[in-house]
């Protein structure tokens, strides 16, 4: 029979793998997720934090947000939550613009705090998902609702420009046929006139943009 292992060597044995497939589960997550200590400083980043900076995980070690050369901004609000957590033993969760090397970036951050054995907050590991994407659809769906309300209201206008405009059109049309008009007036009605017809085109045009935003 093959000699038994200690019950220590076998807890060891089996500590060790399972701290080496967590850190290949961490590594292949897609969300970004670190372990700070009461410091404010990492003291574990996955490879998808590393992605998202540009830079090798063992850069993070023992560095704050501010070591890193995080905006002061982002640090800010980084470094505030983290302390609520450390405070209060309670997740936080928010989202937040992180500009990255490759451009700016949102993420949605959740904040949970990791206990000692004395019931106390240890460390605080931070779980930040990207949103760039739902952020992006999100604003293009609110400017394309913006330049539709604008389309609208800018064929109510033109329409209501366009009703008292004929019958002025009309009149004017009319007066310029008059005879008895001196040379003066109908200055005045041809001036009159083409005024008229600059607001008409104006009304054309905004008629005409109404239509190029309401086409699919």
């Amino acid at each position: 029979m093959p000699p038994e292992f200690a019950p220590e060597t076998r807890f060891i044995q089996i500590d060790q793998l399972s701290q080496q497939d967590l850190r290949v589960l961490l590594d292949h997550a897609p969300d970004a997720i670190g372990r700070f200590d009461s410091q404010l400083r990492h003291v574990y980043v996955n490879e998808a934090t590393a992605r998202a900076n540009n830079r090798p995980a063992s850069d993070f070690i023992g560095k704050t947000m501010e070591d890193l050369g995080h905006t002061a901004e982002t640090s800010a609000i980084i470094n505030s939550h983290l302390r609520e957590v450390f405070a209060t033993g309670q997740e936080a969760r928010f989202e937040i613009l992180f500009h990255s090397p490759s451009g700016p970036m949102w993420f949605q951050s959740r904040m949970v705090p990791e206990l000692d054995v004395h019931g106390a907050v240890q460390y605080v590991l931070t779980i930040s998902r990207d949103i760039t994407q739902q952020k992006l659809t999100e604003q293009a769906l609110r400017e394309a609702g913006t330049r539709a309300s604008a389309a609208q209201i800018t064929a109510n206008l033109a329409h209501e420009i366009n009703n008292p405009l004929a019958a002025v059109v009309n009149a004017v049309y009319l007066l310029a046929r008059n005879d008895s008009l001196d040379g003066e007036a109908r200055k005045l009605v041809e001036l009159a006139s083409l005024s008229l017809d600059r607001v008409t085109n104006i009304s054309r045009r905004m008629l005409s943009l109404y239509k190029e935003q309401d086409e699919p």
